[in-house]
């Protein structure tokens, strides 16, 4: 499937299932997150900032969908995984993976402080 930039890189259970098994996820990503441990306020800032920084401009929709895959408002517990192959449409797929990376240790970290 074609990637179309703004878009997400997996449309489908298939694709989605068949990227799961092919990208290589950081260790990290196995660890755990609780998120009502984090400030969510400090969390969002940051990744407004990194995603303006990777795009070269403000982009809020791109900036809340990823403040909605790690935080989201149905309650369910965030994925990264999923995340990053989310973001790969509108970051490209270095990006997207360096970002969820990132985020992901400072979720860790956030929430052991």
């Amino acid at each position: 499937m074609p990637s179309i930039k703004g878009t997400a890189s997996v449309a489908d259970a298939r694709e989605r299932s068949k990227a799961l098994k092919s990208t290589r996820f950081p260790a990290s990503f196995t660890k755990k997150v609780k998120l009502d441990k984090v400030n969510k306020a400090v969390m969002t800032q940051w990744i407004e900032k990194k995603v303006t920084a990777i795009l070269g401009f403000d982009d809020e929709i791109v900036s809340s969908t990823a403040i909605n895959l790690f935080f989201p408002s149905d309650g369910s517990k965030p994925d990264p995984k999923r995340a990053q192959l989310d973001l790969v449409g509108f970051l490209g797929e270095e990006e997207s993976a360096t970002f969820a990376k990132e985020l992901w240790d400072l979720l860790v970290e956030a929430q052991e402080s």
